[in-house]
Parts: structure tokens; C-alpha cells; sequence
């Protein structure tokens, strides 16, 4: 307990059992874990823990270097938060103490982390945010600091179940190293997969790759995806627009600290279908760039603009229909370029309408 106080600089408490081994491998646990925070946040905790495993390889201790072989932590509850000042909970020890630390050549590697049952609550007073994650699940295994890698994590945010998994080779800086990532919200498989690689470089990173995408609800997707991404002051699709079919998309992806690039996109949402092509560079905040070509082969207005759920007045003009298209299309970015709609086939009221173009900048 006291070696853990000196560590992080804060009050560790163990109110449980504590078990420990020497041989085969030095193994610790413990139950009732606390470890304090700081003055001046909300929960005297910054984390407790139902119970702590830890395994450690014998042998490199003897030459100074720590190698976990495996942690678990059962049923945490982390809190964090940030002040008002931008002083973080989470900020433990001295920084002097971990330069020393460092000099003396010592090292920290973990192989098998798991986390089970846990919950995270984050509270940023400068922001006035607030977020809870339930349900915390996830495991993470390495053969040492730089991989490979593989984790898989699963979690509740904003009552929206999300579960990731992802896999990367051995890390080497200035190298592409092989790197796939799968997104899966309200359990919907299969969900969105990027597959390539990912360049990292000290001035600027690179992912290249391809995304694909499925699923049986475009819109119940599309709405948690920017739940997920913004936050509560994220804008749904208007109630009035009907995107809950099965959809599909494939793209090549490129991209890297501020710009990007999708090639020979493909997408598909029931019966509308089409392709896109798109670049972007946001480098320069005061003049945002991008460029968009988008095709549809088929757009069906009547499956898309009329809720499942409701009757449409038969006063509503297509007009009124392409403007609750338009509404729902976020434009608060301050972006400039060139962008073209081709629209091969339109179905409205049961009828087909052929060949119609927009460009516009």
C-alpha cells in the first residue's frame, strides 16, 4: 500500500484481502481498492476497484525491467475531471520523479490487460461536459510496448451499445504498419471495418486503407455514429426523413493530420444507390478546403423522405421534400471548393425522373 501511495502520489487503500505468490511468477491481488483524488473535484475517488490481479515475469526483475504478464481489473469505477484551471484528476506523481525514473533505465511493459464491468464518468468544468461510459469491458494484448497488438472493447454510452475491436502489427516509427479497426453500434453487424495501414511520422501521421460498411438501419447508425463522435450537441436527421433501410458502403480511404481523401466510394441505402469521390484540407482554419463529386444512380424520394411511421399531407411538394433533404445536411463549417450532384434516376409519387445535374461552390 505504501509503495503504491509513493507511485502515484495519492492514498491507495486496500479494505479487502490481499493474496500474494512468488513462484512460478510474483502474483498480487487484491479486493476493495481505492485510490483517492485530488482536492477540489467532486468524488473523493479517482478510482476503486471490486478486485486487482496482477502477474509479473520473475526473471526481468532481476535486470530492473517490469513486465506484467497480466492485469485485471474487476468492476472498476474511474472518475475524472477537469477544473476549472485545466488541472486534471487523473495527473498523479511528480514529473521529476518519473524523469529520474526514466534515467535509471528502468522499463514498464504490460502483455494482458483486462478490464471488467467497469464504468468511467468524466466531468470537464471548463466545457461544462459530462460523460458517462457503462458497462466497460475490453482487453488489450501485447508482446511488449511497441506490439503487435490486438483489442477488443465493449461498452454503453448514451444508452448506445458499442463494441470495437482492433489489430496492428509490430510498431516501427517512420514505417507503414498493418492496421484493421471495426466499429459496431446498437449491435448491428457487421458494422463499419477499416482495413491498411497507418504511417506514423513525429510531424504527421497517415492512415490508408479501405472502409466498408452494413447494416439493417442507415439512420439509427448514422445518428449514433455522430452521438459517438459529438456528444449531446450532436444534430439527428430530421424526423421527417426515413433512412432506417439496410445500407452499404465501400471507399478507399486516406488521411492524415488535417486532410483527406475518399476514391471510388460506393454507397447504397435501400433503394437509393451511388458513388462519391471527395478531397479535403483543413490545414488552414481560416480557409477550409474541399472538394466533392457525388453520383446517384438511383435516388428514391419516395422511400427516403416519407417516415415509416406517418402520413404525409398531400399538400407536401417535392420541394418540400428537397428541403428537408437540404436541412438535414450539416453547413456550419466555414469550407470552400468545388462540389457536383448528378442525379441519373429520381423516383417521386411512383414516377421516374432522368438526368439532372448541380454544381455549385
Amino acid at each position: 500500500r505504501s509503495a503504491l501511495t509513493d507511485a502515484t502520489g495519492r492514498d491507495v487503500a486496500i479494505d479487502g484481502e490481499i493474496g500474494f505468490q512468488l513462484l512460478p511468477s510474483p502474483a498480487l491481488s487484491a479486493e476493495a481498492v481505492t485510490i483517492a483524488s485530488m482536492e477540489g473535484v467532486e468524488s473523493p475517488y479517482l478510482a476503486s476497484l471490486n478486485r486487482l490481479d496482477v502477474n509479473v515475469a520473475l526473471m526481468p526483475l532481476l535486470t530492473g525491467e517490469v513486465k506484467v504478464l497480466s492485469l485485471l481489473l474487476d468492476e472498476p469505477e474511474i472518475y475524472l475531471e477537469t477544473l476549472a484551471d485545466g488541472r486534471n484528476s487523473w495527473d498523479l506523481g511528480d514529473p521529476a520523479e518519473g524523469a529520474d525514473a526514466d534515467d535509471e533505465g528502468s522499463s514498464l511493459s504490460v502483455n494482458d490487460f483486462i478490464i471488467q464491468n467497469g464504468n468511467i464518468h468524466y466531468n470537464n468544468r471548463q466545457s461544462d461536459q459530462d460523460i458517462s461510459v457503462q458497462g466497460l469491458s475490453a482487453r488489450i494484448k501485447a508482446n511488449n510496448v511497441n506490439g503487435p497488438c490486438d483489442a477488443t472493447m465493449a461498452f454503453t454510452y448514451q444508452e448506445i451499445p458499442v463494441q470495437i475491436k482492433a489489430e496492428m502489427s509490430e510498431w516501427f516509427d517512420g514505417q507503414r504498419i498493418p492496421l484493421s479497426v471495426s466499429l459496431i453500434l446498437n449491435m448491428d453487424n457487421p458494422g463499419l471495418q477499416f482495413s491498411g495501414t497507418v504511417l506514423s511520422d513525429p510531424n504527421e501521421w497517415e492512415l490508408s486503407g479501405r472502409l466498408i460498411g452494413q447494416g439493417s438501419n442507415f439512420q439509427q447508425f448514422y445518428n449514433s455514429l455522430r452521438l459517438l463522435i459529438e456528444g449531446r450537441q450532436h444534430q439527428p436527421l430530421p424526423d421527417g426523413m426515413n433512412l432506417t433501410q439496410a445500407w452499404d458502403i465501400s471507399s478507399g480511404l486516406k488521411m492524415t493530420n488535417w486532410a483527406g481523401k475518399l476514391t471510388a466510394a460506393s454507397f447504397k441505402v435501400g433503394d437509393t444507390n451511388g458513388t462519391l469521390d471527395a478531397d479535403w484540407d483543413f490545414n488552414d482554419t481560416q480557409s477550409q478546403k474541399a472538394n466533392s463529386k457525388l453520383v446517384f444512380k438511383s435516388l428514391n424520394l419516395d422511400q427516403m423522405l416519407v417516415a415509416s411511421n406517418e402520413q404525409v399531407a398531400d399538400t407536401e411538394t417535392v420541394q418540400d421534400k428537397w428541403q428537408a433533404l437540404w436541412s438535414s445536411i450539416p453547413k456550419d463549417m466555414p469550407v470552400v471548393g468545388e462540389h457536383a450532384i448528378s442525379l441519373n434516376q429520381i423516383r417521386y409519387g411512383g414516377q421516374d425522373i432522368r438526368q439532372s445535374v448541380l454544381n455549385f461552390e
